[in-house]
Parts: structure tokens; sequence; C-alpha cells
């Protein structure tokens, strides 16, 4: 996950010795046990006086007091060296000590000052030159000092914490706005029912651009409760440390050790392939139903940080809950899709059976019709829908009198102008039912000719909806390619034959084009299958008859 560089502002207690030293007042910082952390610098205006052995055992010695006392205050140490301590606190707790030392005019006649330059040598008048030019205090001006230093300090110090206030807010609002854009990105994409697989792609997509982890992947289970479409299916971005069959073997024996409900990290060798060279996985199973359908895992962390932390687990935790509502949502659509596909069959079969001549007509028009459709380039979602609309061509049938429908010979004017009426009487219907509102113009209009000289409206050309030019040719094969009562089915080379000679003019030419790229090695097997069964129903009706 991204998140907000820390700021670049130095401690409190560094500012603090930056100001002291340009103001000519050396400083040391020490622990709250009284270990001295930094020395003055060397170049200050008294830092070489300070730095001697002699002026940092008197320092030491008042820092070990104050750290028995529960308020340090200042204290003379020699004639002339006030010390004036500054504490660290973190929470209430003691952390630390900055001590500065402010010289008096006094102080460079006391004998500890002549000690302290007995040790410098060589430089002990430059030394006292220059700390001359800063002892200028007195008992007044180092309380005055003392105090604004002191507030000085506490208010970096709440700069500081206001600092990193802010940067921990910044942090976790980034977060929010990540995890709130995830979410609304994943929620956009679960209309979907029909392909829930697109979702879980763009889920693992997405999380792989929100968390700081190599590789998201997802796996889930053949079994009742999880979408047929989904049963088996593995969807990885990034790049695994393994190769995929490894990968949903070795997910797949990880779900057994799992927890519903929860965000797991699997360490080391729990995680088998998937963890190799030490580093961590995320997991969250996926649910549908009552029980355990899949799994969403995260690998490989990068970054400085390479602990899994809230953030992470809360949007894994999400994606896993959005997913197995999808995976609920898609299993009870296809439960509601079979029951209305099977409605849709039951009547069209229903239809077909009051001729036997043309039993399995519906179906192997529906066959037809999807093949053209995905040779034209229809994905396959598209191409279902022209599917159900081969399906339900003829249902207008049922409003047909079974004498007119079962009549030897061709018809007669009368009869055919009655059987012109099915597309019509179909489309009324099937029109309130909203699911079919796409389906419904192949069911009016399969009857039209691409020249204008079909039924009911007379539409020519691109007037024609496509669906209805696909189901027409489908529609037409198949009528050629089997028996009706006033003909025999016609030989394939003669069927092809006429569907050539029609493009143009019956049919339109592109989607001739298209369907002379089907294979119709399942169609004729659908065809012999249904004329055995009428075959065997007319057996039947004879063997009762007698």
């Amino acid at each position: 996950m991204n998140t907000l560089q820390e700021h670049n502002s130095p401690p409190p207690h560094v500012t603090l010795r930056e100001r002291c030293q340009e103001l000519g007042i050396p400083t040391w910082r020490y622990s709250a046990s009284g270990h001295v952390l930094d020395a003055p610098e060397d170049d200050g205006a008294a830092g070489r006086l300070a730095r001697t052995t002699t002026v940092e055992r008197l320092v030491e010695g008042a820092v070990a007091r104050w750290t028995r006392e529960e308020t340090p205050g200042i204290r003379e140490i020699a004639p002339g060296f006030w010390l004036v301590p500054m504490v660290e606190e973190h929470r209430r707790r003691r952390r630390a000590f900055t001590v500065a030392l402010m010289l008096a005019p006094e102080s460079m006649e006391s004998d500890t000052t002549k000690t302290a330059l007995s040790e410098l040598g060589e430089k002990a008048s430059a030394c006292q030159i220059r700390a001359e030019a800063v002892a200028i205090h007195d008992v007044r001006t180092v309380e005055v000092v003392a105090r604004s230093l002191g507030w000085f300090h506490e208010d970096l110090g709440h700069i500081e914490e206001s600092g990193r206030a802010v940067e921990v807010f910044s942090s976790q609002l980034a977060e929010s706005y990540e995890e709130i854009n995830l979410l609304y990105s994943l929620e956009r994409s679960m209309n979907d029912l029909e392909q829930p697989q697109r979702y879980v792609d763009r889920a693992c997509q997405e999380l792989l651009k929100t968390l700081n982890y190599n590789w998201i992947g997802a796996y889930f289970m053949r079994g009742e409760g999880a979408a047929r479409v989904l049963a088996g299916l593995s969807v990885i971005a990034g790049r695994i440390p393994c190769p995929r069959a490894v990968f949903e073997v070795t997910v797949a024996e990880c779900m057994n050790t799992l927890e519903q409900d929860a965000v797991a990290i699997i360490e080391g060798e729990d995680g088998g392939p998937l963890t190799m060279g030490g580093e961590h996985a995320l997991a969250h199973l996926v649910g549908s139903g009552g029980s355990t359908v899949g799994i969403i895992i995260a690998g490989g962390k990068r970054g400085d940080d390479v602990e899994a932390n809230a953030a992470d687990m809360k949007l894994l935790e999400a994606a896993a809950g959005y997913t197995s509502i999808i995976i609920e949502n898609a299993r009870l659509y296809e439960v509601q899709r079979d029951m209305f596909l099977g409605t849709l069959e039951a009547l069209t079969a229903a239809i077909d059976a009051k001729d036997p001549y043309t039993r399995g007509h519906s179906q192997r028009v529906a066959h037809i019709s999807q093949q053209i459709s995905l040779a034209l380039g229809y994905e396959e979602r598209d191409a279902e829908r022209v599917r159900i609309a081969g399906l339900v061509h003829d249902v207008g049938k049922i409003g047909i009198p079974e004498s007119i429908l079962r009549a030897t010979g061709r018809l007669t004017d009368e009869q055919f102008e009655v059987m012109k009426e099915h597309p019509a009487i179909g489309h009324h219907i099937l029109r309130d039912i909203p699911t079919l509102d796409d389906i419904l113009p192949a069911v009016l209009h399969h009857h039209e000719r691409f020249d204008g000289r079909g039924y009911p409206s007379g539409l020519a050309g691109e007037d024609i909806p496509t669906v209805a030019r696909i189901v027409c040719l489908a529609d037409a094969f198949d009528a050629m390619s089997s028996t009706r009562t006033y003909r025999k089915q016609m030989t394939r080379p003669a069927v092809l034959e006429e569907v050539e000679r029609c493009a143009g003019s019956q049919f339109d030419s592109n989607i001739v084009r298209a369907f002379q790229m089907v294979d119709l090695s399942l169609y004729d097997n659908m065809l012999r299958g249904h004329q055995m069964e009428s075959d065997v129903h007319a057996s039947d009706v004879t063997a009762e008859a007698a």
C-alpha cells in the first residue's frame, strides 16, 4: 500500500542544540539514566572549555543528581558555571536530558576555569578569549534564558507531536482513500453475474495495485456452493513464486487449515512454495451458502515494512467479502437462469411435439444460431442470447391450430395466412418478460427476407435486426435438412447450394459467409437423435392405432 513519506524535520533536541550553539551556549544530551549521548561541538564559543575533563565531570555530577529528582532545576556547578536542564518526555515518561551551560563573567576568574584551561595547553588563550565573549550572564539572565529555552523546547516538542499526528492522520487518510477506492472499484464490477470470473480477475488486479505485495491469487474449489463458472478456476495477478499447478495444489491444501471470516498470516514452511525466501502470505477464505468455496491470497510483501499490517488485512478481508457476495449472487442467478431456460425449453419442446416432423427443431435452430454468432465474432455471452432467440423463435406456433401444423402437403393460401401470424403471436406472448427484450426482434422478424419480400413487416436489408437475420438462416437450414409432411429432407450438398443461391435475396450475404464456417458435426448428431425419437414416437402411435 502506498503511504506518505515521513517528514524530514530534525528532532526537537537537535534543533534546540543548534540554536544554543548559535547563542554561544554549549549543550550536552544525556539519557534518562545519566549516560552521555552527545557532547558540545568543539568549535563552539565555549565548546572547547565545556569539553574539558574538569567541566564534564562537574556536568556529569549534576546530571546524576537530576536523574533522581522529580523536577530538575537550574544548578550552579562552579562559580559562574550555570547548568540548565531541559527534560525530554514521551507519553509522560522521561526519555533524555538536554543540558545547557551558561557562563557568568566571574566564571573566567574561577579555579574551575583555570584548571580547565590548563588542560588545553597552547589552545588555552584562544579558548579563554572566546569563552569571555559569551560569559555575559548573571542569575537574572540565566533564569530568563532558561525559561525561554524551556518554552522553545516545549514548542518544538508540540510541533513534533503535531507533525507526527498529522503524519499518522495523513497516512490513515491515504489508506482510507485507497480502501474506499478499491471497494468502489470492486462494487462497480459486481453487476456481471453471468461472468463472475471477470470480477475475480478485476479484484486481484485492484488488490495488486493497492497492496504492496508482489502477487495476488484466487482459487475456487469444485463443489455445490460455488458458481459453476468459477469451479476449479485460479486467477493470478503478478508473478507467483511457483508454477500455477503447484500454486493450485498448495492453496487447496492451505484452505483446509484456515478459519472462515478471518485473515490468516501464513509464515515460512506453512506456506510451502508460496512463502519461499521466508516471506509471509496473507490469506482469506471465500464462502458461499455456508461453506468454503475459495481463497484469496497475497504474497511477497515489498517495501521497507515487510510485516503484514491491519490495513493489508482489512483490504483483503473486504475483497474476500465482496467476492463471497458476488459468488452467492452468481450461484442464485445460475439457478434462476437454469429454471427459466428449462421452462423455455419445455415450452418449445411441447410446441415441437405438436408436429412429430418438427421434433427438436427449436433446439437445432438455437444451436446453429449460436454457432453463426460465434463465427461472426460475438462474445460467448452475446452468442448465448442469440441461442435463446433461436430456441423461442417459434413459440407463437402455440396459437396455431394443430390441423395446420400437422397438415399434409403444402398449405392452402388461407392456411398459410394463419401460419404467418405465429411471429406476432410469439412476440405478444413474450413481450412482457423483461429479460427477453433483446430476443423479441428475432421472434417477430425471423421470416423477413433480405430483399424485403418476407413477413410480417416486409423489412429489408439492414432494417431487419441482425439477430432475426441469423435465426432466419438457421431456421431455413434446419427446415431443408429435416423431413416435413410435404417433402423429404434435402441432401446436405443441396441444402448448402440453396443457402448460397439465396445469399443476398432471402439471406444476408455476410451471415451466409459466417454460416459456411460453422462446424455442423454436433448439429448432425442432434438431428439424428431427434429423428430416432420421431421414429420411436411414430411406431408407438401406429401400435396404439392397431
